[in-house]
């Protein structure tokens, strides 16, 4: 199973979709999450915000380096089984299609928390 792990800024909700404003790369990445997690095929998305998380981020040297070098510039940091595949910006719809293996529906309907 391919394992996507994605590591955020402190997000003030599970979705990070709440407040005055919108941001559409948490959008596409809350309904890429669960298409992928609700499809129980062979790619799972894991989340970690910093706010909620801590120990996720301290337990991973890669992470901490990333984030000693780059402050939170460096988030989100996308891992795949394990591997750092990009940081600084979250992944683009075919990003998420390559890094799942797996065909997305392109929907941007602001999800419900």
């Amino acid at each position: 199973m391919r394992k996507v792990e994605i590591y955020e800024r402190a997000l003030c909700c599970s979705t990070g979709v709440c407040g005055p404003s919108v941001d559409d790369d948490l959008v596409r990445t809350t309904n890429v999450e669960r298409e992928v997690n609700e499809a129980s095929g062979d790619a799972e998305i894991i989340r970690y915000n910093l706010a909620s998380n801590p120990k996720a981020f301290a337990h991973k040297p890669e992470i901490k380096a990333i984030l000693e070098k780059e402050k939170i510039n460096g988030l989100p940091i996308i891992m795949i089984n394990g591997e750092i595949v990009k940081h600084g910006a979250y992944p683009s719809f075919e990003e998420f299609e390559e890094y799942t293996q797996m065909k997305l529906h392109h929907s941007m309907t602001v999800p419900e928390d």
